[in-house]
Parts: C-alpha cells; sequence; structure tokens
C-alpha cells in the first residue's frame, strides 16, 4: 500500500471536484478508491472537503435528496 500525504490527497479530490462538478461525498470516495488506490472513509473526506471550502474555491450545498453536492468555484 502506497502512502499518500494529505497535499496528495487533497490534490486528488480537486481534481474529482473539477471532472465531476456534482459529485457526492460517497462519489469522491469511490473516486479516490478506482482513480488513485487510496481508500478512505466519507468522514476523512468530508474533512479535506471542508478545508478545500474554507481555503480553496469549493462551494457545497444540499440537494433535494439531502446529499451534498459539490462545486468547485471557477476563477472570476
Amino acid at each position: 500500500m502506497v502512502h499518500r500525504g494529505a497535499d496528495e490527497i487533497e490534490d486528488m479530490i480537486c481534481e474529482i471536484i473539477k471532472n465531476n462538478p456534482r459529485t457526492t461525498t460517497t462519489g469522491i470516495v469511490n473516486r479516490l478508491k478506482t482513480d488513485y488506490g487510496v481508500k478512505l472513509g466519507t468522514e476523512p473526506v468530508l474533512k479535506f472537503i471542508n478545508r478545500l471550502i474554507q481555503f480553496g474555491g469549493v462551494r457545497a450545498d444540499k440537494s433535494g435528496s439531502g446529499a451534498i453536492v459539490y462545486y468547485f468555484q471557477k476563477e472570476a
């Protein structure tokens, strides 16, 4: 198993959000596993996403089904 640093995982999550702008946390977890071989649960992924929301240009909204949908904000 390859150990990845927090910055590398955050970059992967950003890439997933950019390529799938309306994805759920579960979708991100699944993409991390299938695309990068990284196994993380929803809790650590949410921590990364919350940090990205604060500092990295990501916005979150709840959908009608109650799932959180993430958008990568485009720079002006």
